[in-house]
């Protein structure tokens, strides 16, 4: 695998992990208590944010086309 693949695999691994925690904190949301509601909410945001920086990143190194036929799977 050249450095090149090695570099977008590595990103789309991170971007995927993120996505299903991120999927995983969102479905507790619908279950947690009040009191921690905020907390959940803000989990979330940090894992969205990490999201958009890794899309951003992924953008600003690789062809649009590229990005999306990784990080969209």
């Amino acid at each position: 695998m050249s450095g090149y693949e090695n570099q977008i695999d590595t990103l789309t691994r991170r971007y995927t992990e993120l996505r299903k925690e991120l999927n995983r904190f969102t479905c507790k949301l619908d279950h947690v208590d009040e009191q921690d509601i905020e907390l959940y909410q803000d989990v979330c945001m940090l894992f969205a944010t990490q999201l958009n920086r890794l899309r951003k990143e992924c953008n600003a190194s690789y062809s649009i086309d590229v990005c999306q036929e990784n990080l969209d799977k």
